[in-house]
């Protein structure tokens, strides 16, 4: 079953007192959740509440894996780079041969 809350619900569940902290967690914060809209109230899906929090002491509780998961991102990142740019430098070797064999049938 969905479980909806209201933005008292969120900020209790939070912690948080005033809707003014709750606007502003909302506005910079990109990862947490959306509202739903219903009857132009804003309610918020309970489990998204939750997984956000349980996010947020992820984050906290394990600033090493964190940074290994940088490290290990920009190091794909540099390997892709890598390899892109040496597919590239084929495809040109490769094609100033299809290029120079095309002008030697067509003469």
């Amino acid at each position: 079953m969905i479980e909806l809350a209201t933005r008292t619900d969120v900020l209790q569940k939070i912690k948080c007192r005033s809707n003014a902290t709750l606007h502003v967690i909302r506005h910079k914060d990109p990862t947490f959740p959306k509202p739903v809209i219903i009857a132009k109230s804003p309610r918020w899906l309970m489990s998204e509440i939750d997984a956000w929090i349980e996010s947020k002491a992820a984050e906290r509780a394990q600033p090493d894996q964190q940074a290994e998961i940088n490290a290990f991102k920009s190091q794909i990142a540099s390997e892709n780079e890598a390899a892109i740019n040496a597919f590239k430098a084929e495809a040109v070797i490769a094609s100033q041969a299809e290029i120079a064999s095309f002008k030697s049938q067509a003469f």
